[in-house]
């Protein structure tokens, strides 16, 4: 099961919480306006979800778009998951997603970033908008065709070429050595280069970079986070060279472009 989303900008957050169920054995939802994503807790409940049920277990992410119904049976009155009702912009090119995730397919980091969202979502709205934002692109990537538009033609995407991005994408906040993404993925360092040659024109350093760059560009442009914290999340915590690039590439230091 899959649907369709713009990702072009953070989308708006309704509500970010954490819930208990279960004091009904049976309950049912649908929310007109709003898409619903839940990440669960607890394992032996069961959803209902475009008439599939769907065994529910501990680390599961499943999104809900707005106006689909659906509907829980709870095994026990301490059902916990995290959720968060929110509203795409509708702006932009749309992007596939799937519906349920299980969690070997879930980043390890997802539990604690849908953490600090919640943390956040009253004191810092922004962040929780950016954290929200990052965590949807995850899984469009995770659910993304595995085909991309090489330099002649539309070409099959090497499994491994698609996991090196998935790491640079949710991993940019710490230092990335080809040599340690090629060891992730399973390859050596000469294939993961030929791949992002093949698939990208440049380099993996290169992409690295960029991801970085486009990354500091919209949290400079739209959101109230302290430059510090910016850098550090785009893993360049060098101030002085973060703003260096920043002006090198955008022709403006980082405080200009706020």
């Amino acid at each position: 099961m899959d649907s369709r989303i713009s990702l072009s900008h953070p989308p708006k957050i309704l509500r970010l919480d954490r819930s208990t169920h279960g004091r009904r054995r049976r309950e049912s939802f649908r929310i007109d306006t709003y898409w619903v994503m839940h990440l669960y807790h607890y394992r032996g409940s069961t959803l209902n979800l475009k008439n599939h049920d769907i065994l529910l277990e501990p680390g599961m992410v499943t999104l809900a778009p707005p106006g689909e119904r659906t509907v829980y049976q709870f095994p026990h009155a301490n059902c916990e998951h995290y959720y968060v009702f929110f509203q795409p912009t509708r702006k932009g090119v749309t992007q596939t997603i799937k519906l349920v995730y299980s969690p070997s397919e879930i980043p390890a980091e997802f539990p604690a970033s849908f953490r600090l969202a919640i943390r956040s979502f009253h004191d810092r709205p922004d962040q929780s908008r950016a954290i929200l934002w990052t965590m949807l692109w995850q899984l469009a990537n995770i659910s993304a065709p595995q085909v991309v538009d090489g330099p002649d033609h539309l070409q099959p995407v090497h499994p491994a070429f698609r996991k090196a991005q998935r790491i640079i994408k949710m991993d940019l906040r710490r230092s990335l050595k080809v040599n340690q993404i090629a060891r992730d993925c399973g390859i050596s360092h000469n294939q993961l280069t030929r791949l992002f040659r093949q698939f990208t024109g440049s380099t993996v350093t290169a992409y690295i970079q960029s991801q970085r760059l486009s990354q500091a560009e919209y949290l400079l442009r739209n959101s109230t986070l302290p430059i510090k914290l910016i850098a550090q999340e785009c893993g360049i915590p060098d101030l002085h060279y973060f703003n260096k690039i920043i002006k090198a590439s955008f022709g403006v230091p980082p405080s200009q472009m706020r």
